[in-house]
């Protein structure tokens, strides 16, 4: 089984859907992520939408706890949406906002994953709210939520790797792009020395990544730096983010899909 836990349909942009089933060849499944746009409820239309035609997609809406209606996301099971993605930099949003906490609490009576892409992706963006221990609040609030953090929390790492240490329902998606050679070595070898390969779930970025490269580049990691002097991972560990389950682990039935 390979599920690839970051991709994206962007409604800016032409989302083909046959590209992505040829691309999602080798997948089990793929959760697809809805992006923040004026209209999250048309985005999260479209994902559900994408979603029936294409058994593999596990659909994440896309919800703004300051600007959307909390019903939203009460009604986010009974529109075929499997999760809840926020964007809290770019919604210039503290992630434990009064209203996100709301929030948090209706996906968990939900029994929905949260996944926080975090990442600031454009000037207006607030990159002090794209800080992972910023989750830590939330994640004592409330323990039995499942979280997965994007990226690795880009471009804090080691804030991620403490939290997802110290919080058993707490997960990092690891990003894996072929261009960016040393950030895969480094996101990865201090994953390892922290001992928590276990808790990464392989993602590939698709569209901007491609999901086959981004497979045989984690499987293919020691070998990249075979001629040089630094440290290598078990390659058994690196297969298992790549066939990591994370359906199960964070409690999303296949029936429900």
């Amino acid at each position: 089984m390979i599920v690839d836990c970051h991709t994206h349909i962007n409604l800016d942009e032409d989302f083909d859907l046959d590209r992505f089933e040829q691309a999602s060849e080798n997948v089990s499944n793929a959760f697809v992520l809805a992006s923040a746009c004026d209209n999250n409820k048309a985005a999260n239309k479209v994902v559900a939408e994408y979603s029936k035609a294409n058994p593999k997609i596990v659909p994440f809406g896309v919800f703004n706890p300051v600007v959307d209606d909390l019903d939203t996301l009460r009604d986010f099971r009974q529109n075929n949406l499997c999760g809840v993605v926020m964007y809290c930099s770019d919604f210039n949003m503290h992630p434990a906002h009064s209203r996100a906490m709301e929030a948090y609490k209706i996906a968990l009576d939900l029994q929905i994953p949260v996944f926080f892409h975090n990442t600031a992706t454009t000037q207006q963006s607030t990159l002090d709210y794209a800080q992972p221990y910023l989750l830590d609040e939330i994640a004592r609030e409330f323990p039995e939520l499942k979280m997965v953090v994007a990226e690795m929390g880009y471009p804090f790492r080691e804030q991620t790797l403490a939290l997802i240490k110290k919080h058993p329902n707490v997960y990092a998606c690891l990003r894996v792009n072929s261009n960016f050679t040393f950030r895969l070595y480094h996101d990865v070898t201090a994953a390892y020395e922290a001992s928590v390969l276990d808790k990464l779930f392989f993602g590939s970025g698709y569209p901007q990544g491609q999901i086959n490269e981004s497979v045989e580049s984690l499987l293919g990691f020691n070998r990249t730096f075979a001629d040089t002097q630094l440290g290598s991972v078990p390659r058994a560990q690196l297969r298992e983010i790549v066939e990591r389950d994370a359906l199960e682990i964070l409690g999303i039935v296949k029936e429900d899909i």
